[in-house]
């Protein structure tokens, strides 16, 4: 009995102790579970703490972004005008996706906005046009890219130009610091601190550009004035020592004088004082020292020299304006006296080698056909308001038949190749029709109802007017003449369009040796060479179109390149892999690379990437492509 008693006593202990054992069990998965969500919180709140964060960060950053993308100020035309290009270039890329006919119409509705005018309604009709061509969803991939790239390029701008200012700032209080007592000490403090607020105050870009250049024009003026103060300096020197020298004659009151008006003013600096001070110093040296010269310090003299120099450089400058200003006789007696000195310097000129009009001297049909006839012709753009300013062309003047103006069909015109130079090489532009009449009245530049007949006149299609020929200073030059239509019924009458004569080109080179055959030798032994650089670079076995779009600070240019076997179109230009024409090279660099030569302008093509770049004027301009 005893023993069944303690067995249930025991067991009794057991199941207690099991029971104790399990709810300690319990407890610790319910503490482990709590602990476990806890810490499941805990990683949800950092987590969603952390995407907070990011938000934030992504929020500010694109705020930033926006904030300098707002600093470009464009306009509403400007960002309208934007829209309405790259939506042309989208249809010249790809003319199927719309109708033809209805995208036309659209953008015939908002031609008035490319033209520089906006108002309500074209704008509204710039907003339908947006609306048709979002339909697509490849005109909607085409400006997303776009518009990220030009967005991407202008932060880039913007950015530049805020790291120069800040440059800009360090240098000018290094500068400060150097200078502290300088006329200028106030006005560039000021300046710092304006600029300091226009970084930490975004407004535009203008006026970070504007304090730019206004710390670097400041700091110009404190150079110059302290080369200034240390010319004043050098000349009071120069004037104490000579004081030594002249205390017991009556030089000594005058170099006092001016001595004392010398460290006058470099006690009370004034910018126009310091400039009349060295003007008077330097003739009053000039003048009353003109024994001692020598004396003068190294600066003073390179003064001087400098003065000199700018007289000299003004008078280059005004050079070349005086022969073309030369050009315009005013009066008859400075005719008959120019014909006086072209008479003693060539005595056996023909004197019928110029039509001959109160105010005018034009060269004749028979003087020109004798002097140029059959001689090769380097004629160069004169016009310095034209885009071709400075280039050269050469061809050879053949009058194989004069053509008649007064006869309304086509006559007389001779097929010519035209060559023009690039980078001291000549290259064929091509043929060309010029005319050579000689049935033409022209009439004087300024008396312009006096007219004669029997000056040869010029005209081509290379050509944008029609040119008679004078001479000046032993050159010959090619003169603006337009046609007159009212002047005298039945005749081609031809007068300058202003009351001066218009140069249109120069003869620099005018020579019996038949340049034009030579070129067209050289231009044999190029093609063999061009034929055998192409044979080595490997074609393109399917066709590949790009479009690039470059975005820069002068703004956004689209370009577009096409390959195809080795027949290249760059940007609407033919040319053939590894083979140069018209100054354009473009090679394949290995299976994804192009590379192009421009007259200079090195661009490269990563296919692979669809990216473009090229370097103009040391800058690199990145571009965005499209593959097709």
């Amino acid at each position: 009995m005893y023993k069944f008693r303690e067995d249930i006593k025991n067991k009794k202990k057991l199941e207690l102790k099991n029971a104790c054992y399990v709810d300690s069990v319990n407890k610790i998965k319910a503490v482990n579970k709590k602990t476990k969500e806890k810490e499941k919180k805990k990683e949800e709140l950092l987590l969603a703490q952390k995407k907070t964060e990011e938000k934030e960060k992504k929020t500010k950053e694109l705020k930033k972004i926006n904030k300098k993308l707002s600093l470009l100020n464009y306009t509403e035309l400007e960002k309208s005008q934007k829209i309405i290009n790259y939506t042309k270039e989208f249809i010249k890329l790809y003319p199927d996706v719309f109708d033809i006919v209805a995208v036309a119409k659209k953008i015939l509705s908002v031609k008035s906005i490319s033209e520089g005018q906006i108002n309500e309604e074209n704008l509204k009709n710039l907003e339908e046009l947006q609306k048709f061509t979002r339909k697509s969803d490849k005109f909607r991939a085409y400006e997303k890219k776009i518009i990220e790239s030009e967005n991407d390029q202008n932060i880039k701008i913007v950015d530049k130009e805020i790291e120069n200012l800040s440059k800009k700032i360090k240098i000018s209080k290094d500068y400060l610091a150097k200078n502290i007592d300088s006329f200028y000490s106030k006005e560039l403090i000021e300046l710092i601190s304006k600029s300091e607020k226009t970084l930490s105050n975004l407004i535009s870009l203008e006026q970070i550009q504007h304090d730019s250049k206004s710390l670097d024009i400041l700091i110009s003026k404190i150079d110059d004035l302290n080369q200034k103060i240390k010319i004043a300096n050098d000349l009071n020197h120069l004037l104490k020592e000579k004081l030594k020298k002249s205390l017991s004659n009556d030089l000594a009151p005058l170099l006092i004088e001016r001595i004392e008006k010398i460290e006058h003013v470099l006690n009370n600096i004034d910018i126009v004082s310091i400039n009349t001070l060295i003007d008077e110093t330097n003739k009053f040296v000039n003048k009353e020292l003109t024994d001692n010269k020598n004396d003068i310090s190294e600066s003073t003299q390179t003064k001087n020299i400098n003065n000199l120099k700018e007289k000299v450089n003004k008078s280059l400058e005004k050079s070349e304006d005086k022969v073309i200003n030369d050009l315009n006789i005013t009066n008859q007696n400075n005719s008959d006296s120019k014909k006086k000195t072209i008479k003693k310097k060539k005595s056996n000129q023909n004197k019928s080698d110029y039509l001959k009009l109160p105010n005018s001297k034009y060269l004749t049909v028979d003087a020109f056909k004798r002097i140029f006839d059959n001689k090769t012709l380097v004629i160069k753009y004169a016009n310095k308001n034209d885009i071709m300013y400075g280039g050269e062309l050469m061809f050879i003047a053949n009058v194989d038949a004069f053509t008649k103006a007064t006869i309304e069909e086509e006559n007389g015109g001779v097929l010519t190749d035209i060559y023009y130079k690039d980078n001291e090489n000549w290259l064929l532009k091509g043929q060309t029709t010029l005319h050579y009449a000689d049935d033409i009245t022209i009439c004087d530049h300024t008396s312009r109802k006096i007219c004669k007949k029997g000056a040869i006149v010029i005209g081509g299609n290379i050509f944008e007017n029609l040119y008679a020929i004078i001479k000046s200073k032993g050159n010959y030059y090619f003169v603006v003449v337009h046609h007159n239509r009212d002047h005298t019924p039945g005749e081609f009458v031809v007068i300058s369009p202003d009351r001066f004569h218009e140069i249109g080109f120069k003869v620099v080179e005018l020579t019996d040796e038949d340049k034009i055959s030579k070129q067209k030798t050289k231009d044999k032994a190029k093609q063999k060479k061009n034929e055998a650089a192409k044979s080595k670079q490997v074609g393109f076995k399917k066709k590949i179109t790009l479009s690039c779009t470059y975005i820069s600070s002068v703004g956004m240019l689209t370009e577009n390149y096409q390959f195809e076997g080795h027949n290249v179109s760059w940007n609407g230009i033919p040319v053939e892999l590894g083979v140069e024409s018209n100054g354009l090279l473009v090679t394949r660099e290995n299976t994804n690379i192009v590379k192009a030569d421009l007259n200079g302008m090195v661009y490269t093509v990563n296919l692979k990437r669809e990216t473009a770049m090229y370097e103009f004027i040391g800058q690199i301009i990145t571009a965005t492509c499209m593959k097709f």
